[in-house]
């Protein structure tokens, strides 16, 4: 069957395909988030059980795919509760009796907890851990340079497109020029996102123009456009 992850697996990827039956995954609703685990090419001495030191993420929502490192031995299927619910014995609120909890009955949801959950792993030492953390303020992306090697662009702002804006003041747009592919970049300006706009108010002239993308929280960006005019041939 054609498809992204089909492709990643058998053509693109770096899967380990001598423990390939050690893939694992799972969904998060909360984020409608398909995670993969995996054992990359890495992966040369098999230990018990398999470390999976690669994933791959689809976000169902914006068919964003994301592929990062991290080292576990499974995920947590079905997912984590996070609120526990009602019990008699020793999670979440103890009763004495059937009748301590006014207007509930024996066989309610309540007891055995919410559909409030959370995706989570298990790391190679044995411990579990969920997805729940904040994001990093530093995490950025370097994105590839802008311009057709012969005419000067006059950059005037750059639009971010975002699936998840920053809420927070603080993320940042770096931009690195140069005249020849293959030259090392000369660092430029910087702008802090408008708040107001959604917009970077930058300026810069340059054959090749290449933007970096620095968080300030939580987000997630899936294109941009250069505010630009054509300024002359090189």
């Amino acid at each position: 069957m054609d498809a992204p992850i089909t492709r990643w697996f058998y053509e693109l990827g770096d899967l380990n395909w001598a423990y390939s039956w050690a893939i694992c995954g799972n969904y998060n609703h909360a984020l409608n988030c398909v995670t993969w685990h995996y054992p990359s090419k890495r992966i040369t001495q098999q230990t018990d059980p398999v470390t999976l030191d690669a994933y791959l993420i689809w976000n169902r929502s914006t068919n964003v795919w994301l592929r990062g490192e991290i080292d576990v031995t499974s995920t947590v299927d079905p997912e984590i509760l996070i609120d526990l619910g009602i019990t008699y014995g020793e999670f979440g609120t103890p009763y004495s009796t059937w009748d301590g909890v006014v207007g509930v009955n024996w066989n309610d949801f309540i007891f055995f907890g919410s559909t409030n959950t959370i995706s989570g792993v298990v790391l190679p030492d044995g411990s579990m851990w969920t997805y729940s953390g904040d994001a990093d303020p530093l995490a950025f992306i370097d994105c590839g340079d802008f311009g057709d090697g012969r005419t000067y662009q006059f950059i005037r702002g750059v639009r971010p497109q975002y699936a998840v804006a920053p809420q927070v003041a603080g993320a940042r747009l770096d931009l690195t020029t140069r005249k020849r592919l293959g030259d090392p970049p000369t660092t430029g300006r910087y702008a802090y996102l408008n708040q107001e706009t959604g917009n970077f108010d930058i300026r810069s002239n340059a054959i090749w123009t290449r933007p970096k993308f620095t968080f300030g929280d939580d987000s997630e960006l899936f294109g941009y456009e250069f505010d630009h005019d054509e300024m002359g041939v090189r």
